[in-house]
């Protein structure tokens, strides 16, 4: 799941219902991209992707090689999140199984 902040969702919404054509928002504001990712808009005070949610088959082992990078963030037991100065501006969550659009 990608989601996209923008400080004009309206707006926002608009050019992604054309970019996207044909395909249509399964709700408002929430696109599935073909066979891809979710795409979902929220309100925010500057326009940028703020959160990637990546679906992983095993929280285990995406915690072993966080820890080993020194990139693990959060530690939850239905996910995780990537930490360290690399990823200060941009929130990317793991979560075992599909990501969805949450």
């Amino acid at each position: 799941m990608i989601l996209y902040s923008t400080r004009r969702r309206e707006e926002s919404a608009t050019l992604w219902r054309q970019l996207l054509a044909p395909e249509v928002p399964v709700t408002h504001g929430v696109w599935r991209i073909a066979d891809g990712p979710m795409l979902r808009l929220a309100t925010s005070e500057r326009d940028a992707v703020s959160e990637l949610v990546i679906g992983v088959r095993s929280l285990q082992a995406a915690r072993r090689f966080l820890l080993g990078k020194g990139w693990l963030g959060t530690d939850s037991p239905r996910s995780l999140t990537l930490g360290g100065p690399v990823f200060e501006n941009l929130s990317i969550r793991l979560e075992e199984g599909h990501a969805a659009a949450t």
